[in-house]
């Protein structure tokens, strides 16, 4: 076999190198163009990955059939440009494909989205591996050791995707720009492989690919019905939006409208907000003053200004100082002595904290209405309790309290009762079984007829019994998919 010059060989290197790369951004950023209508749940990353294994697969497959052709570099340049003009294609019907999946759920909904999107740029990527390695291999004795490197170098190149996903591309560039970064990548690498690069041609793709992303980031994002997005960009843990719908301004996480004021007042507008409010409020006997609240979960802010106002000593925990900043922006979130922020995760705070509360509130969501997992198990709450002793739990939950798509309220519900025994429930909807915001309001110690007499008189519906479920543990927890089900 005719040896290939050093030149050829680091050139197959470096497309290895990078091709391997653009498949780890496009998993990986990916996963944050699913947000705005899947959240960022365990399902929306199993599509993820598993679009991109099946892709792989059957382009190594493809790819071999081609790896024996005369001309190998002409074909990878083919996979490469193919690839650009796929992810560039799909990315230009994002918004339309990511609507049209919604449709199907949570469950169904990511797979048709992530196949839409990543499927054929990862197929073609795949494709290029055989093809490369079989251009790169000097002499049939040196196989091994040039099929090893080869593979190496390709994983090295996912390594440094990964970390550019992660640390560069969502936090500072945004998602979608760094995939359309990834197709003009693959357009350019496209033009390289062959043996005489036409620099008009490579000047007229980067122009394509550049003007088609700045067409589609104009266009407009998936959001509910009448809201107007004003505002929209990746953190490190959330695809913020600040939305508006008439007087009220919302502060939309991934899929979920977690908060909003109206403008220019103090006044709680949620349902939810208001019944989190006036549990803590008559459990503090009548009112907050001088009393210390915890609570896990910032959002715009509302809930912590509410008791902050009262003159209680407020602490929230808040896992990303994105939420913070839009707090502060956006929804008039003051800056109060006795209004304290800490930024990081809550359970880890909290288990190091010798703070002792009053109350402490939960409203944290990690992805379509879901409670991150580790913050609803059996030890999360050995941790609450530890920082409450025998105060007030309150916990906002979606959910309903009865029926098919009360698993996620009932589980977790079990889950704190050891911790906390004593429990009732504020729903928002007008039936038990309408999936609502739920209400969870506990303690350790009993809570008096006057404080149940004062909740039952504020005219929200209230369960004071129901069915147990399913106790979470660190170890096994079914919360992502019980969430699945209260949302189909």
């Amino acid at each position: 076999m005719r040896a290939k010059s050093k030149g050829k060989r680091r050139l197959i290197e470096a497309l290895a190198f990078v091709s391997g790369a653009a498949v780890l951004v496009l998993e990986i950023a990916g996963a944050r163009m699913l947000a705005p209508a899947f959240g960022t749940s365990i399902f929306v990353w199993t599509a993820q990955i598993c679009t991109v294994l099946v892709a792989l697969a059957l382009g190594y497959y493809y790819g071999g059939k081609h790896a024996d052709s005369s001309n190998r570099m002409a074909q990878a340049s083919k996979m490469l440009l193919f690839a650009c003009a796929s992810l560039s294609i799909s990315l230009f019907l994002s918004n339309l494909a990511l609507l049209g999946s919604s449709v199907l759920g949570a469950k169904i909904g990511p797979f048709l989205f992530s196949a839409f999107l990543f499927f054929a740029p990862c197929f073609f990527a795949g494709a290029l591996a055989p093809i490369f390695l079989r251009e790169y291999v000097v002499e049939m004795g040196s196989v091994g050791n040039d099929a090893g490197k080869i593979y190496a170098i390709s994983t090295m190149g996912s390594l440094a995707g990964a970390l550019l996903s992660a640390y560069v591309i969502v936090p500072f560039i945004g998602a979608k720009a760094g995939i359309f970064i990834t197709a003009a990548v693959f357009g350019l690498l496209g033009f390289f492989a062959r043996s005489k690069i036409d620099l008009d041609k490579v000047v007229v793709l980067a122009i394509l690919v550049l003007s088609l992303s700045a067409f589609v980031q104009a266009a407009a994002s998936f959001v509910p019905e009448g809201y107007v997005v004003t505002k929209e960009y990746d953190s490190e843990y959330f695809h913020i939006r600040i939305a508006e719908k008439g007087e009220y301004r919302f502060l939309l996480l991934d899929a979920d409208a977690h908060s909003s004021i109206k403008k220019g007042e103090n006044a709680l507008v949620m349902e939810y907000t208001k019944q989190m409010a006036y549990a803590a409020d008559e459990y503090l006997s009548g009112g907050a003053e001088g009393q210390k609240v915890a609570m896990l979960g910032l959002g715009a802010g509302t809930l912590a200004r509410h008791f902050a106002i009262e003159g209680a000593n407020v602490t929230v925990y808040e896992i990303d100082p994105a939420v913070l900043a839009a707090a502060r922006q956006e929804f008039e979130f003051p800056e109060m002595e006795n209004l304290q922020v800490r930024i990081g995760d809550a359970r880890g705070l909290l288990s190091v904290d010798r703070d002792a509360y009053d109350a402490l509130l939960i409203d944290v969501f990690a992805s379509k209405f879901s409670i991150p997992v580790h913050l609803a198990t059996g030890e999360a709450f050995a941790i609450y309790r530890q920082s409450v002793g025998d105060g007030l739990l309150v916990i906002n939950i979606i959910s309903s309290s009865e029926g098919e798509k009360s698993e996620v309220f009932r589980s977790i519900s079990s889950t704190a009762e050891e911790e906390f025994p004593y429990q009732i429930a504020l729903l928002t909807g007008k039936s038990p079984k309408d999936t609502q915001n739920v209400v969870l309001v506990a303690s350790a110690a009993p809570f008096g007829e006057e404080y149940l007499g004062k909740i039952r008189a504020a005219g929200w519906a209230i369960v004071e019994e129901w069915e147990g479920g399913t106790i979470y543990t660190d170890e096994r927890s079914s919360i992502d998919y019980a969430m699945m089900n209260v949302l189909e």
